[in-house]
């Protein structure tokens, strides 16, 4: 039996509500009092450009990323689409648990407060 909605449209709805919450949550973070040093993200940084080197460059065969692992099944499809939706809603509770103390790097927040609940 047909899936009757595109799950592929679903998967990329969910990143897309999982992207405008994100933005949304920037306009009411507290404002930042102490940041994590430049040098103690060398790492990040360093597996990030290997990481984009990796993808786009041309140490891997072209399009090795659109090679499929799994069967093309409905039953793996809903799988993805499932999991995708687990890990939107688990980011979206993090997100919102954390509040305005969210921050894309380590930081000290003005009148920061520790929490100690949620995922």
């Amino acid at each position: 039996m047909p899936l009757r909605f595109n799950v592929y449209a679903v998967i990329a709805d969910c990143w897309e509500v999982l992207a405008l919450l994100w933005l949304v949550g920037f306009a009411f973070n507290k404002p930042t009092v102490r940041k994590q040093s430049t040098g103690s993200r060398l790492l990040y940084y360093v597996l990030s450009i290997t990481g984009g080197l990796l993808i786009w460059g041309r140490l891997l065969p072209k399009n090795w990323l659109a090679a499929r692992f799994a069967p093309h099944t409905q039953s793996v499809a809903l799988a993805g689409l499932a999991l995708t939706i687990a890990g939107c809603l688990l980011a979206i509770w993090a997100r919102i648990t954390l509040g305005a103390n969210w921050s894309g790097r380590v930081t000290v927040k003005t009148g920061h407060t520790l929490i100690v609940k949620g995922p």
